[in-house]
């Protein structure tokens, strides 16, 4: 049995495993490589499989850089099943939509051509095989089923049964803090670990911070008559920004303010979420089944139309922006951070891992002037990061993650973060666990 690392090794997007048996190839997720220009480019280099000769698709969560590359992979010739939750199919979906719009705009904005189709996103509309967590499922000579990750909604690890072995993907791991969903499966045995790394070399803030932090960045720009301005994931981070709003606006936390949720598509994905609420913690479904609408308080304000973004910035201050995406390479909040980034008395939160080579990496590490499009534009705003809320499992997590999984483990592969921090995670694991690990290089092929 053959595992090759197509992507997510070495580096924390473009996720890409193929398993190979005698007889089935098996892929586990199909993302977009995102970041820097170096990063984007591995998008246009051929998969390094044939698209038509792979069996089945996993899919463990709706995030671009899982699933961004579907329709790429449907265009080249893939027509069998993709596996996934409901959730997953439904905010997949959603994303790689959104996705084919926006390249297609920039492309006929350059002169270029898009990476796929509508025609392309609509195939893979077709190709969705909706299964419940533990519902074990067969291709060929290989078994699986899905288990909760805890990451977003519907967020899924892979258990893989093959050859007498068993292998666990474990997609993104989830913030086992987070409020909103509940964490992820304790999974009993593995022989191979194909494990998440993106915060491999450090740990969150406490979550209860991150309301603090929220409240207290409210309070600044009420004060000041400035704007607060967050770049968010439409699916995940801006409905935990939403659910800890509501608590904030409803216990009266926080002055009356304009909140401003200015994306389409994450208004499309709260919908989504509010539909499968089964799928949210019990804290959550708890406030539902009590008449709570957890994603909807006085003062909220949805934006559609590009006439409704634009007509915020004349709005009055003060006011709060959510807006795409979360590392302000693209996006409305790239208009917004043109407007409010040069006024000292705004503030621009940062909720979101930051990739190397994004605006949101260099404002992150203070930046005082970044390139948006073709404008050199100064940052006097006060930079803030909330990273409690991150969706994913830090290091003391994902260490105690493989803790729970019993003996032996044949060998661990950190995948899915920055080079520095898949090492860190790799040689903790096996110094404090005795355990062999390592971190692969996107088209390294493993003999299982």
């Amino acid at each position: 049995m053959k595992l090759t690392f197509c992507g997510g090794a070495g580096i924390v997007t473009g996720a890409n495993y193929l398993l190979e048996t005698g007889t089935t190839k098996i892929l586990v997720d199909c993302g977009m490589f995102q970041g820097g220009a170096e990063n984007k480019g591995w998008n246009q280099k051929p998969f390094l499989y044939d698209p038509k000769t792979i069996d089945a698709v996993i899919l463990t969560h709706a995030h671009l850089d899982h699933g961004g590359r579907l329709p790429l992979l449907y265009k080249q010739g893939y027509r069998g099943p993709i596996y996934a939750t409901p959730p997953t199919a439904e905010l997949a979906q959603l994303v790689v939509e959104d996705s084919e719009e926006i390249m297609t705009t920039r492309a006929q904005e350059g002169g270029s051509a898009a990476l796929y189709s509508h025609a392309d996103v609509a195939g893979v509309g077709r190709l969705w095989r909706l299964i419940e967590y533990k519902q074990r499922q067969s291709v060929g000579d290989v078994q699986f089923q899905l288990r909760n990750a805890g990451h977003i909604l519907g967020s899924s690890m892979v258990e893989v049964w093959a050859e007498g072995k068993k292998l666990l993907f474990t997609g993104d791991l989830g913030n086992e803090l987070s409020p909103l969903l509940p964490p992820a499966d304790v999974i009993d045995r593995a022989d191979y670990v194909i494990i998440e790394s993106a915060y491999g070399d450090r740990v969150h803030e406490p979550v209860k911070d991150r309301k603090e932090q929220l409240e207290r960045a409210i309070e600044h720009v009420v004060k000041h008559r400035g704007a607060l301005i967050i770049p968010s994931l439409a699916v995940e981070r801006t409905q935990e920004i939403l659910y800890d709003l509501d608590t904030l606006v409803e216990d009266a936390r926080v002055p009356r303010i304009a909140v401003y949720i200015d994306s389409p598509m994450a208004a499309a994905a709260t919908e989504i979420y509010q539909r499968h609420h089964s799928y949210l913690s019990a804290e959550g479904q708890n406030q539902i089944r009590l008449g709570d609408n957890i994603f909807e308080f006085p003062g909220l304000k949805i934006t559609r139309t590009r006439e409704e973004s634009k007509a915020i910035n004349s709005a009055p201050a003060p006011k709060v922006i959510i807006a795409g995406n979360g590392m302000s390479t693209g996006g409305r909040i790239i208009y917004h951070e043109q407007l409010y980034l040069p006024d000292s008395q705004n503030i621009l939160l940062l909720v979101s891992y930051q990739v190397n080579g994004t605006n949101g990496r260099q404002l992150q590490e203070g930046a005082t002037h970044i390139r948006i499009g073709e404008k050199d534009v100064p940052v006097r705003a006060t930079i803030l990061q909330a990273l409690a809320y991150s969706g994913h499992a830090d290091h003391d997590q994902l260490m105690a993650f493989v803790q729970d999984i019993q003996r032996p483990i044949q060998h661990i592969f950190t995948v899915q973060g920055d080079d520095e921090a898949a090492h860190v995670l790799a040689t903790n694991i096996q110094d404090e666990f005795g355990i062999n690990a390592s971190v692969p290089k996107i088209g390294e092929v493993v003999e299982l």
